[in-house]
């Protein structure tokens, strides 16, 4: 029997009169059933075993102004003394934990006996939504991105791995359920574990009955499944699982001899803390020249999270919106040749009938198309030229004059392009990043720049602490950035 964690995953699902679902924790109209303690619930985005998971707002000035999500106990299970005490648990091992690549427990209540946990809302979908999204349009992960989101969620748990509660110092924290559900991508390219309802210390003998497993099936290290005592190795275990999953949805060869020794039956086998996982993983890809980008992974989560319609207006936004050349998030589906004018007139029918029938949706954004100039207008039905089927013979146009060579001329060259490599940041406390006046999101976070030297500022909100500061970027390479101090 499988006791599994609540999935909490950064959907954008509305059940009717639950509120107005937003990116940005706007909540629309609610009850008095639709409270937590000082918290106001919006959108519900989605339940799992125990509890169900909320949109929701601060309703006082305690500074928790960003967007939040309330995971409460379903009020079938209010009851359920066990149910409450596993969220108490959840609050209790997680509530201290302060990392990037962590979704952040901020608070924990209870609003007449039923207990809540409040948590920073993470815009995107989780990862194995984008799978699945891939996977129904016949898309492709680029496997620098995939190796980047597993050293990522490598980070978040060595990070558990070594942290110290004040009950059990010393011990560190096992996850016990790294799944594609619980790794929460955003919309801005940042990767997020999350779901710490198994949670436990290192220290803590396992409290399972027997016959019964907690954790997900397929990710159970042999020594969960079989109820035996439990270290980091077990969460190593099932991000080699997960890390195998992103390889078959990637384009390119996949670092057999890594996946294997992660993967491997008995925990002496593998890799002895996340760290060294990841670290590996990095030497790896950068040996293959992979470079991740967290603005390409920040596309297609944009893409698989859910869509966003808008009403078309009149016929010539209608008409304005017809597709042409593939934009950006657009080019990595594969390239197709640019529509025909009668394909274009067909669409244009197409739109027309809509707007008659007052539903016309078109998607968001509207990529606009612009006739070619040379195009020239069809003439009227009644004045078409008849269609010849043999066209008259001709005589071909005499070749043009050919111009001798002179002795400096160089024949044309493409430029090469330019030559790029990433950076890695990931300092603690954590920070906000700027490369070059442009926002990188909070640390850690790598992303790919041209060679050369860039303006790096680094900034902690809470703390008021700000560095600037250049980094030097190499061909092909990784810089890291480690410390506050690190910068030149």
């Amino acid at each position: 029997m499988v006791d599994a964690a609540t999935p909490i995953e950064a959907t954008h699902a509305t059940e009717a009169g639950n509120g107005i679902p937003s990116r940005y924790g706007i909540i629309g109209p609610v009850d008095a059933a639709r409270r937590a303690g000082r918290y106001t619930l919006g959108a519900k985005l989605g339940s799992g075993g125990s509890a169900d998971v909320f949109e929701a707002r601060a309703d006082d000035a305690s500074g928790l102004s960003k967007p939040l999500v309330v995971k409460r106990i379903r009020p079938e299970l209010l009851g359920e003394p066990q149910a409450a005490s596993l969220l108490r648990k959840e609050a209790e091992v997680a509530r201290g934990l302060q990392h990037g690549n962590i979704a952040a427990v901020l608070d924990y209540g209870e609003d007449d006996g039923a207990p809540y946990i409040v948590m920073e809302r993470v815009d995107g979908c989780s990862l194995r939504t984008l799978l699945c999204h891939l996977e129904s349009r016949g898309h492709t992960l680029p496997l620098a991105d995939a190796a980047s989101i597993a050293e990522q969620v490598a980070d978040a748990l060595h990070y558990m791995h070594r942290f110290e509660t004040p009950s059990h110092p010393g011990g560190g924290l096992v996850h016990r359920d790294v799944k594609p559900e619980n790794i929460l991508l955003s919309r801005r390219g940042v990767v997020k574990l999350t779901d710490f309802g198994l949670t436990k210390p290192r220290t803590l003998p396992t409290e399972t009955a027997p016959g019964f497993v907690k954790g997900t099936p397929r990710y159970l290290a042999p020594e969960q499944a079989a109820g035996r005592p439990l270290d980091g190795r077990a969460d190593i275990y099932a991000l080699g699982i997960v890390f195998g999953e992103l390889c078959e949805a990637a384009d390119g060869e996949r670092p057999t001899a890594i996946l294997e020794r992660a993967t491997e039956l008995s925990p002496q086998a593998r890799y002895r803390t996340a760290l060294e996982f990841r670290t590996a993983l990095e030497r790896w890809r950068v040996e293959q020249g992979l470079c991740p980008d967290p603005q390409r992974l920040a596309v297609l989560v944009d893409r698989a999270a859910a869509p966003r319609h808008k009403r078309v207006v009149s016929l010539d936004a209608a008409l304005g919106a017809l597709p042409t050349e593939p934009s950006p998030a657009q080019s990595l589906a594969t390239a197709s040749p640019p529509p025909s004018r009668v394909a274009a007139l067909s669409v244009a029918a197409a739109a027309i009938l809509l707007l008659a029938a007052g539903v016309a949706l078109w998607p968001d954004p509207p990529v606009r198309v612009e006739p070619p100039a040379s195009a020239t207008p069809a003439p009227p039905l009644s004045e078409a030229a008849p269609l010849e089927l043999d066209p008259p013979p001709s005589v071909p146009p005499p070749p043009p004059e050919q111009r001798p060579a002179a002795e400096d001329d160089e024949p044309t060259r493409s430029p090469a392009p330019a030559k790029r490599g990433s950076v890695r940041i990931n300092v603690l406390p954590y920070a906000t990043v700027r490369i070059d006046g442009k926002d990188y999101g909070q640390t850690p976070t790598t992303t790919t720049l041209p060679v050369g030297k860039h303006r790096v500022v680094l900034e902690n909100p809470q703390t008021g602490k700000r560095v600037e500061g250049t980094v030097v970027v190499s061909a092909s390479k990784t810089t890291s950035i480690k410390t506050w101090d690190g910068l030149r």
